[in-house]
């Protein structure tokens, strides 16, 4: 049993659009199977989706986490789908997807925070890099990006009447990937 609304369009009137989402469950799992089974393929499609969005919405850099202790288990998950439709090849650095190699970089990740990263008390901030992690790091935006949300109060000081001094560079970094 859950908690589902309909829209989330007026939120003055969210309580009357509250539902409640059940799915039945019996003592014979034959037959959960006829009432979950629509569900299920409803969920796998909305999965898809979301992957989908995710890695075609990426700015820079796209990481991908690959927990394969995860392989073998049931239930699904994001991984299960992606681990479906692609192949990660360690000797080559390479992600297939479908017919497709794409290059990539591959670190086998640690269940600690490396040392260096810090807490970041006390520290005077750095300049942090033009692409990759910004996000997760405190630290002085570098000059020069567009920034990733305005308000509208702070459109005065980002407009410039000043002609563009370098011309526009657009780097395209591969083919399209499809799933």
């Amino acid at each position: 049993m859950a908690l589902g609304y309909s829209s989330f369009e007026d939120l003055s009137q969210l309580i009357d659009k509250a539902q409640i989402e059940y799915s039945p469950k019996f003592s014979a799992p034959e037959s959960d199977d006829k009432f979950l089974g629509d569900l299920e393929i409803a969920t796998e499609l909305e999965s898809r989706r979301l992957i989908y969005v995710a890695m075609t919405r990426a700015r820079e850099k796209l990481v991908l986490e690959w927990p394969s202790y995860l392989a073998g288990k049931d239930g699904l998950t994001y991984w299960s789908i992606l681990a479906s439709g692609t192949s990660v090849s360690h000797q080559d650095a390479t992600i297939t997807a479908g017919e497709t190699a794409f290059t990539c970089r591959i670190e086998d990740g640690a269940s600690e925070l490396p040392e260096e990263l810090g807490t970041g008390e006390g520290a005077v901030p750095e300049v942090l890099a033009t692409i990759g992690r910004r996000a997760i790091q405190r630290g002085i935006p570098p000059e020069g990006l567009v920034p990733d949300s305005v308000v509208p109060s702070g459109m005065e000081s980002l407009q410039n009447t000043e002609p563009a001094g370098q011309p526009l560079e657009s780097i395209r970094y591969h083919e399209g990937l499809t799933l």
